[in-house]
């Protein structure tokens, strides 16, 4: 029996696949020809199905053919198209639609092989098939007319005029008509339950009744009491309802702190450390001589006079001849990388970086400018791969260092500065929004106004 069992079901399986094949050969028979003979396309419609006939079409289409077998005519590729799209006139279209509306439903490897049928690919002919199919006429059965008029809706209990008439009785005694109304429903008892049973249930229910219609009658009587009072007797019952406390009232304001000058918060070692030495490694020789010369400079007074040619003479003979005296090693300049300079690159990250923390500060202190003044002590620091970027919080005191070197340059700036272990109360605002307290702040400082002085 299994031997057989399995016999049935290789031969089911090889008919399935040869069927299939067969299906696949005829689209791709129907597909790879430009134009097919009708003879072919008779002989090949018998293996086809609705969904394999719109394959066939689809192929034709993406070969930039009609979708037609039997016309040869090119078409266009769109990205998106209609089926009409994929044949070249509507003559076409009716035909393809005509042999599809003519195939079967389910594939060739399900229904089998039947009987060769004869297709026609004439659509008008097919149209008009469908149309006798479903033109039809609708006789009248006088019978079913004669009886749905002579059909009549039953007559109404009560008329409306006897509604309004109960509904006014039953307001004028309205508690004996819900009670009533509620016996009626409450004192139901079952055929079957025992008599001690019953009574119990009955005295239940007469204390239920009993209390439904205390509490109705006490509701009616509160709204009849309701409406004969006027508004200003309503407003005073709902105030006494609802006393004094219960009335929203306007929030408490507390008065802000004044804001202490001095930052409780104790700064990290470590971050004052790690800021010590990359503002020693930023301040070289190069910036002390740029700073002093500035200084003086700005204590002159005929430094409009002076050119910028001599300014660098200046600057060298102040200096101590430091820039005649240069090593070969610091004459050398730094590799371009991508066709630019690496020094001059590294400045201008470290300007883009400081960009946020100018505006906070000249937004505090009420200054203009000091950005754009600051690149010449900027352009003298000797930055590297190391401290040329760093977070963001010492990026606000880097701003808050080189304002104070360009203070000591600019006579202007010194108001923020009134001595040398004070700062003004504008900068020290500054100093608490950026977190930081002045003691740490001037401690740092010193490290450069030392070498200045």
């Amino acid at each position: 029996m299994e031997t057989e069992a399995t016999r049935k079901e290789a031969d089911r399986l090889a008919r399935e696949q040869r069927l299939r094949r067969a299906v696949y050969s005829a689209i791709v028979t129907l597909s790879e020809c430009e134009c097919t003979v009708e003879a072919t396309l008779q002989k090949m419609l018998n293996s086809l199905d609705k969904s394999s006939w719109m394959e066939v079409v689809e192929e034709r289409y993406l070969g930039r053919v009609c979708g037609f077998p039997l016309c040869a005519n090119p078409v266009q590729v769109f990205e998106r198209s209609a089926e009409i799209d994929k044949f070249c006139c509507q003559d076409c279209f009716l035909r393809s639609a005509a042999i599809r509306a003519q195939l079967e439903t389910e594939p060739l490897w399900i229904r089998g092989e039947g009987r060769v049928v004869a297709f026609d690919f004439n659509a008008s002919n097919i149209r008009e098939q469908q149309q006798d199919i479903c033109h039809f006429e609708f006789n009248e059965d006088q019978q079913l007319i004669t009886s749905l008029e002579t059909l009549k809706i039953g007559d109404v209990a009560e008329s409306d005029d006897e509604e309004n008439d109960e509904f006014s009785t039953c307001e004028e005694g309205g508690e004996d008509v819900r009670g009533d109304f509620f016996r009626s429903y409450i004192t139901m008892k079952s055929s079957t339950g025992e008599s001690k049973d019953v009574s119990t249930v009955e005295k239940v229910m007469d204390e239920t009744v009993t209390k439904m219609e205390t509490k109705m009658l006490s509701g009616f009587q509160e709204r009849r009491k309701n409406e004969r009072l006027s508004e200003s007797e309503k407003l005073a019952r709902i105030r006494n309802k609802y006393n004094g406390y219960m009335l929203k009232r306007p929030p408490k304001m507390i008065e802000a702190k004044p804001l202490s000058l001095q930052i409780n918060a104790k700064i990290p070692k470590k971050f004052c450390d790690d800021f010590q030495k990359i503002l020693l490694e930023w301040c070289g020789p190069e910036t002390i001589c740029y700073l002093q010369y500035c200084h003086r400079m700005d204590s002159s007074n005929s430094r409009s006079e002076i050119v910028t040619e001599q300014r660098s003479v200046i600057a060298r003979f102040y200096g101590d001849d430091f820039l005649f005296n240069k090593s070969v090693e610091a004459d050398m300049c730094l590799p371009p990388i991508d066709s630019s300079d690496c020094a001059k690159q590294r400045i201008s990250v470290l300007v883009e970086l400081l960009k946020p923390s100018w505006r906070k500060l000249e937004g505090r202190l009420n200054v203009n400018g000091c950005e754009q003044q600051a690149l010449g002590i900027i352009s003298t620091f000797r930055l590297s791969t190391t401290n040329v970027v760093f977070e963001r919080k010492a990026c606000d005191l880097a701003v808050g260092v080189i304002f104070r070197l360009l203070a000591y340059c600019d006579k202007s700036l010194m108001d923020f500065y009134p001595s040398n272990g004070t700062v003004s109360p504008k900068f020290m605002q500054y100093l608490g929004q950026i977190g930081f307290d002045v003691k740490s702040y001037l401690a740092i400082l010193s490290i450069v106004m030392n070498k200045l002085e």
